[in-house]
């Protein structure tokens, strides 16, 4: 995998979002990589020279992407002590744990398909927001 010879071996890279749920999605694939928030600078450097200029950049994350055919492939770097990846974690392993939650996830993106880039975030936030509030 280029991204893990780019980073090096002690950095895990983790499949994310529908790849990892098993679910359908927005034909793409999330490839997240959790660094310590200083290292985030670094590790954009490197992404760089494979995806161009990072497509967002905060303090505590960078999104790359690029398409592999029809599938798009969307590389965040990602603070790994943020509450944001905390929060990731705790949805994705509770849709995991429960199958009617993980269904009704997916009839959720499912009824996404079509939105702008930035509404489909906006809406995906907010039902892990609602998600994360009444289960934890």
């Amino acid at each position: 995998m280029k991204i893990q010879q780019i980073i090096g071996n002690k950095i895990h890279v983790l499949e994310r979002g529908s790849t990892r749920l098993k679910v359908s999605g927005k034909d793409e694939i999330d490839i997240f990589i959790p660094v310590l928030k200083n290292e985030i600078p670094k590790f954009c450097t490197e992404l760089e020279k494979i995806y161009g200029p990072a497509r967002s950049k905060y303090e505590n994350r960078a999104r790359f992407g690029s398409k592999n055919g029809s599938t798009r492939i969307e590389v965040f770097i990602v603070d790994k002590d943020s509450e944001d990846f905390k929060n990731i974690n705790k949805f994705e392993d509770y849709l995991l744990k429960d199958g009617k939650a993980l269904k009704k996830f997916e009839e959720f993106k499912i009824k996404l398909n079509g939105r702008s880039t930035k509404n489909y975030y906006a809406e995906k936030i907010s039902y892990l927001n609602k998600i994360l509030k009444i289960n934890f």
